[in-house]
């Protein structure tokens, strides 16, 4: 139990560093404890415990503690310094070091986990537009090794450079939603733009509201027990320009995110200043998550550190914290679990259809086919990552507002600080928790889970199918007119360099037979 005692001094200014205050100091002190040992006069003494302390807290300078003098046996009124008590600085120290080296390390690893992503899906990109653009010579030709020739000269130094221009950070986060380079709704793509901004904002929305936080939390420890508190509240302090400095951190972060995203929604070019500008991006946003991190698990860290001081007053929320990562955790887990059944699966029927595509096209297109359209077959059925995260963002929202709505209750209708209600309020909790990682883990049986698998599997199938089938009509049908259309261009080449009455007729049915042996001959793999 804290008390907060204002004693008052007759005559009232007195010296605060004489010996006539220190004096008068010690007497208030005898006099709460003996009120608090020894009162009623007819009760039995109640000692102080310990672990207590009875501290005076000056409007101005430094708190002030009693202790008993080694020296002398009498009472003596020490300064509190922060060197006399290195468990609790230790400690301190270690609930924000920790979270800051932890947090950097996190986000480090984000980034470069993105970074390889990033160079993943330019080398793919690259391959993709090249094959697109040599698409002639690939069906037209059977020899792998040229195929692979040809992928090379995807890799030049124009196309490179314009491929790093075209993948920043929103094109990235654009395609990990599966929405870059398709025809969106106009629902998608108010959707694409509102997870962009969320995600790029919500960062730098928490800090600031985390300054002002910081910065009344710390007003209202310095003016707590001034009698000018009106006056104190609006003077300057000396720790404010901390929240003021990342205030205006906020604002930076603002204006150069605001600036690349409205480039990239009007595709400018990749300049000289564009190249600059997603380099202080990309800078500033490491900082900005960095220090999300941090304040997350600063939290988390006090939360765990209040469990050991104030255990009856915390120990349900830190179960509800336990229980809200373990649940959420559990269930992306088994979402994970669950779609790379159904690509195994997938992927396992398609080796079968892959001889039959080979027969239409180059290997190098098949793959590249297969594996486009595969992660556009998942994402129609909700096995892709994107929505899998979207489940688990549901999941969170509906146990916090579950948690929300125990704790005002409890608050309400319990007393924090009774250990029987507290040991209630925590096994409540925990079978919340329980039953939200139950749900997580499902209720259903393997064979269940099999039957699931299967039906997905098999509708992701019936439309690669069609689409396969779509596509090699189009493939079929594209290499019959590139021939022709040789052909063609033969036939008018050797007519300008002869003239009519020079052309033989039986060079002219040689050609017309090789031509109908080539129709023949690829009616033929058709049909096998």
């Amino acid at each position: 139990v804290t008390l907060h005692l204002a004693p008052g001094f007759c005559p009232a200014n007195v010296d605060m560093d004489g010996v006539l205050f220190n004096e008068r100091l010690k007497s208030i002190w005898r006099e709460l404890k003996d009120s608090l040992e020894r009162y009623p006069s007819t009760s039995s003494v109640r000692r102080i415990p310990a672990t207590s302390l009875i501290t005076f807290r000056p409007v101005e300078t430094e708190p002030r503690v009693f202790a008993i003098d080694a020296s002398t046996g009498g009472t003596a009124v020490n300064l509190v310094q922060v060197e006399d008590y290195p468990l609790i600085s230790a400690l301190v120290v270690l609930t924000a070091g920790l979270p800051l080296g932890l947090s950097f390390v996190i986000i480090l690893c984000v980034f470069l986990a993105g970074r390889r992503r990033l160079a993943e899906v330019r080398d793919k990109r690259l391959v993709q537009e090249h094959m697109s653009r040599t698409l002639s010579r690939a069906f037209t030709t059977s020899d792998e090794h040229e195929h692979m020739l040809e992928a090379e000269g995807a890799y030049t130094s124009e196309r490179v450079k314009e491929m790093v221009g075209l993948t920043s950070f929103f094109y990235m986060f654009e395609e990990w939603l599966g929405y870059s380079d398709v025809e969106m709704s106009k629902f998608a793509d108010a959707y694409s733009t509102f997870c962009m901004v969320f995600f790029t904002f919500g960062p730098a929305v928490l800090v600031f509201y985390s300054t002002i936080l910081i910065r009344a939390t710390y007003v209202e420890a310095q003016c707590e027990f001034r009698a000018d508190r009106c006056k104190c509240l609006s003077e300057t302090h000396p720790l404010d320009w901390v929240p003021v400095a990342l205030q205006f951190f906020t604002y930076v972060f603002g204006v150069i995110a605001s600036l690349e995203m409205s480039l990239y929604f009007l595709r400018i070019s990749h300049n000289i200043f564009r190249r600059v500008l997603r380099a202080v991006f990309y800078l500033i946003l490491f900082c900005m998550w960095w220090f999300t991190t941090f304040l997350f698990l600063v939290v988390c860290f006090f939360i765990g550190v209040g469990v050991f001081t104030r255990p009856v007053w915390l120990v349900p929320y830190a179960v509800a914290f336990v229980g809200l990562i373990s649940g959420v955790t559990t269930y992306y887990f088994s979402l994970i679990k669950f779609q790379t059944r159904v690509r195994k699966a997938v992927e396992y029927r398609l080796k079968k259809y892959r001889t039959e595509l080979l027969r239409a096209m180059p290997a190098t297109v098949v793959d590249v086919l297969i594996i486009k359209h595969i992660d556009a077959a998942m994402a129609d059925n909700d096995q892709s990552l994107p929505k899998i995260v979207g489940k688990c963002i549901q999941f969170v929202v509906v146990q916090v507002a579950v948690y929300a709505f125990l704790f005002v209750g409890f608050n309400a209708f319990t007393q924090r600080s009774d250990v029987i209600a507290g040991g209630i309020n925590s096994f409540i909790v925990f079978t919340v928790s329980l039953a939200g990682r139950q749900f997580a883990m499902g209720f259903v049986g393997e064979g269940i889970v099999k039957e699931r698998v299967t039906i997905i599997e098999r509708r992701i199938m019936v439309s690669l199918r069609r689409v396969f089938e779509m596509v090699t009509e189009q493939v079929d049908l594209a290499r019959r007119m590139f021939l022709k259309m040789r052909f063609g261009i033969d036939q008018a080449g050797t007519g300008e360099s002869q003239t009519g009455d020079e052309v033989s007729i039986d060079s002219e049915e040689q050609r017309q037979q090789e031509f109908q042996q080539q129709q023949l001959q690829q009616q033929r793999e058709d049909e096998l």
